[in-house]
C-alpha cells in the first residue's frame, strides 16, 4: 500500500530502495511526504527505479531537504532535472551528495548545471553524456573560492576537448576527481596537467 511505505519511509534515517521496481504511486507517495513533511530522513537511495512520473516541483523539493542522495540510472527527464538543478542552485538546500550516474544531462544549460553542481559536496556525473563545453563550465567553477565541491566523478563522459590547464587546476583543488582514462583518449592534454602539477 503506497502510504504505507511513504510511511514507513519518514521514520528512517537513511533508506536504501535499489532495483525494487516500486509503481508510480508508491514513488509519488514518497516524495510527496518528503517534500511536505519535517522528517527524520537524511539519505534516499533509488537506483535503477522509473521516476519519469513524478512532478517535477515534487521531486525538486523533496530532494533539497536531504543530505544525500542516490538517482543513478534512472528514467528522470530534462524538465525534472532542470528543477532538481535549479532548485539546488536557488535555494538553501540541504544536499550535500548527489548521484546522478548514467542520468541525461546533455541538455541542461551549463551555467545553471555548473553552480548548482558547485553547491554540493560530492556529485557523480558518471556516464550522463555531458558536452566538453558543460565539464568545462562545472571544472571552472570548482576552482573559484565559493565552491564546497569536494569529490567529482566525470568518468565515461568524452572530455577529449576540454583543456589541460582546466583539468590540472581543478585536480588541484578538489579532494577527488574521477576521469576514468581508459574511456577516452587523454594525451593531448596530458603534458599540460603534468606541467601545471608539478
Amino acid at each position: 500500500e503506497k502510504n504505507l511505505l511513504a510511511r514507513a519511509v519518514r521514520k528512517q534515517e537513511a533508506v536504501f530502495l535499489y532495483h525494487i521496481e516500486l509503481s508510480t504511486s508508491q514513488i509519488n507517495s514518497i516524495f510527496t511526504y518528503i517534500a511536505e513533511d519535517n522528517m527524520k530522513l537524511k539519505k534516499l537511495y533509488l537506483t535503477s527505479n522509473d521516476l519519469s512520473a513524478v512532478e517535477k516541483e515534487i521531486l525538486s523539493t523533496a530532494l533539497n531537504k536531504l543530505e544525500e542522495v542516490d538517482l543513478s540510472d534512472n528514467e528522470l527527464s530534462t524538465p525534472q532535472i532542470t528543477s532538481i538543478v535549479t532548485n539546488i542552485m536557488e535555494l538553501d538546500s540541504k544536499l550535500k551528495r548527489l548521484n546522478l550516474e548514467k542520468c541525461q544531462l546533455s541538455a541542461i544549460e551549463e551555467e545553471m548545471l555548473a553552480r548548482a553542481v558547485n553547491k554540493l559536496q560530492e556529485v557523480n556525473l558518471c556516464g550522463t553524456e555531458l558536452s566538453n563545453s558543460q565539464i568545462t563550465r562545472i571544472l571552472i567553477h570548482a576552482v573559484q573560492q565559493d565552491s564546497k565541491l569536494k569529490k567529482l566523478n566525470l568518468a565515461q563522459n568524452n572530455m577529449t576537448t576540454v583543456e589541460g590547464e582546466v583539468l590540472a587546476r581543478a585536480m588541484k583543488r578538489l579532494e577527488n576527481l574521477d576521469l576514468d582514462v581508459h574511456h577516452w583518449p587523454m594525451v593531448p592534454q596530458v603534458s599540460s596537467i603534468l606541467t601545471y602539477i608539478m
